[in-house]
């Protein structure tokens, strides 16, 4: 009734904003909470993009956040999360342990907030690479200390260009001689999408040492924690979020940006469009073709998507404790090359893939059933591989991959087939399905050299008053990453005069 009565009775807007994934709720937060009227339009019946919780026969899982970085006083998260109104009401999880890894030779835990005692346990395990471990530290923090500098009073240092152009391979490679130690570096590499030879340093260096220097966290009650509190805050102001409502055409006038057309019809105008929907379904789906230059088109086509997931959640009838699982995010590694790995991924060799265990319930029990547990497996997934089967291929082929990975997981939990009451699986082709994004990608473009930094797709838009948030542009994917990209367009939009459409 409510939103039948806003269809009907409010059709001008200061902003209007297509899709309800974290970059457009942060954006809508900061608009609303500063008297702008917001109209903020979801195609699903819930807000959030790959940050959302869903229920299967009596548990609850988080669909694809793992841990969130800045979110300590003063960190980039903390910093948007007040700016949206929205910090103090969320609370922040931290495990024990920011990791565990496990390889064919160690098994290691890394201590949260303490650098050292991490330089320690790398020593004790390679004493012979000190001098390289504590020059390369220095380095990853140098990198850092000039990406914080440029953020903040855009000063240009050696090492921020050095690092927008270099990849992280030759990083390693100038400090670090033994290749297993360079892996073991490298752990969180899953968290970016790529490996080091296709991964620009100053990518991996700022949220790298962010998690090593403030921790890791997770919001207690999982991802729809933060949508339900940024949603609120929305509201709250004045500003009116749509669900069900999926656009089909962005109104363009002149080249300006003037609304967009919803579902059957129904049109809605606005001084401002920001679309936090995938950018090459805002490009080929939502624009005509003859209105944007072709040499945008061009370089739209010739953008390379990040890779896909494959994620099977669990809904098990036992505490992971009690069975020798006492860990939160947890990677296990078949060897040591990374290149291959990555490889692997792509091709779905799910024999020898790397992959990650998330034992949910071990940090968060605010919504699992008493003595259950949720744990969710992870891997690297291309999508090619599975665009072109048919029905019935894909049924049996997912069933196949999962049974795969759940053998692999019985090294690490013994008879976990024995311990699951559900389990979901979702593949590349059902990100597709509910984000939207192009070849079902999870961080948007390919965080690769030409697609990072200055060469990352602008906010802004060759259509005048049409904008960009979430993955696809600056500064690119991840929680922080996108609710940074919603910030600055609201900072940017926030800073124009007034017009009326």
């Amino acid at each position: 009734m409510l939103q039948q009565y806003l269809r009907n009775m409010i059709k001008n807007y200061d902003v209007i904003i297509i899709g309800g994934g974290l970059g457009g709720l942060t954006a809508a937060s900061i608009l609303a909470k500063n008297q702008k009227r917001i109209l903020l339009l979801e195609k699903n019946p819930i807000p959030g993009g790959y940050v959302v919780n869903f229920r299967r026969k009596g548990f609850e899982f988080d669909a694809g956040l793992h841990m969130m970085y800045g979110c300590q006083k003063n960190g980039n998260t903390y910093n948007i999360l007040k700016q949206c109104g929205a910090y103090g009401k969320i609370k922040f999880l931290k495990p024990e342990y920011l990791y565990r890894g496990i390889y064919p030779d160690f098994d290691f835990r890394v201590s949260q907030c303490n650098i050292q005692n991490y330089i320690k346990l790398l020593l004790q395990m390679f004493p012979s690479e000190k001098k390289g471990i504590k020059s390369l530290f220095k380095e990853i923090k140098n990198n850092y200390d000039g990406i914080y500098k440029f953020d903040r009073i855009r000063t240009l240092t050696p090492e921020f260009i050095f690092s927008i152009n270099t990849t992280c391979d030759k990083l390693l490679n100038k400090y670090i001689e033994h290749p297993k130690l360079k892996t073991i570096i490298f752990q969180l590499w899953p968290y970016f999408g790529l490996p080091p030879s296709r991964l620009p340093i100053f990518y991996f260096c700022y949220p790298w040492y962010d998690f090593f220097k403030g921790g890791g966290f997770y919001p207690l009650g999982g991802g729809k924690a933060i949508i339900d509190t940024l949603t609120t805050s929305i509201t709250k102001n004045n500003g009116d979020i749509l669900f069900n409502s999926n656009v089909k055409k962005i109104i363009i006038k002149n080249n300006t940006a003037k609304g967009v057309i919803v579902n059957e019809g129904e049109e809605y105008f606005g001084n401002t469009i920001i679309s936090n929907i995938d950018a090459f379904r805002t490009f080929k789906n939502l624009v005509e073709d003859n209105i944007l230059p072709s040499e945008f088109l061009q370089e739209l086509n010739n953008l390379e998507p990040s890779i896909s997931a494959f994620q099977i959640y669990f809904g098990l009838n036992i505490q992971l404790e009690k069975v020798g699982f006492p860990d939160y995010e947890v990677f296990i590694n078949p060897d040591y090359d990374l290149e291959r790995q990555f490889q692997d991924s792509i091709e779905n060799n799910f024999d020898r893939v790397p992959y990650s265990m998330t034992g949910y319930s071990n940090l968060d029990k605010s919504y699992v059933p008493k003595k259950r547990a949720i744990l969710v497996i992870t891997v690297f997934s291309g999508y090619d591989f599975w665009r072109n089967l048919s029905n019935n291929d894909y049924k049996k082929t997912k069933e196949l991959m999962a049974a795969k990975l759940i053998k692999r997981a019985e090294d690490i939990i013994p008879r976990l087939s024995n311990y699951i009451d559900v389990q979901e699986v979702a593949t590349p082709l059902t990100m597709e399905r509910y984000t939207g994004n192009y070849k079902g990608a999870i961080y948007g473009w390919a965080p690769l050299i030409s697609q990072t930094g200055f060469r990352r797709m602008d906010s802004k838009t060759p259509i005048k008053n049409l904008y960009l948030a979430g993955a696809w542009t600056r500064p690119g994917g991840g929680t922080t990453g996108v609710m940074y990209s919603g910030k600055s367009i609201a900072e940017k939009i926030l800073k124009m005069p007034t017009v009326k459409n």
